[in-house]
């Protein structure tokens, strides 16, 4: 789990930089507030960034897919099992 942590996949010039925030509604709850600057300190800035921010809740982490945009309690109702896979390329 990404918790204001940011990692460095592969070699210089070549791999890619992969982060984790808190959602913004952390400014509302006055705790678990992103910084996505001191998260993103010390990257390589000459390979790209991924970003993911999630909402940290007392007993888990929820994650959110189909597009929505819009995370709420930890259930799916109505909605199909998925996983996704997210396929990073060079960029040519």
């Amino acid at each position: 789990m990404l918790k204001m942590k940011m990692y460095i996949f592969g070699e210089k010039n070549q791999g890619f930089n992969l982060a984790g925030v808190y959602d913004l509604f952390g400014y509302r709850a006055l705790k678990f507030m992103p910084d996505i600057n001191a998260t993103l300190k010390g990257r390589d800035t000459s390979s790209p960034s991924v970003l993911l921010a999630h909402q940290h809740t007392p007993l888990t982490q929820i994650y959110v897919n189909k597009g929505t945009g819009f995370w709420g309690p930890p259930m799916r109702l109505g909605a199909s099992a998925e996983i996704t896979q997210i396929t990073l390329l060079p960029h040519s």
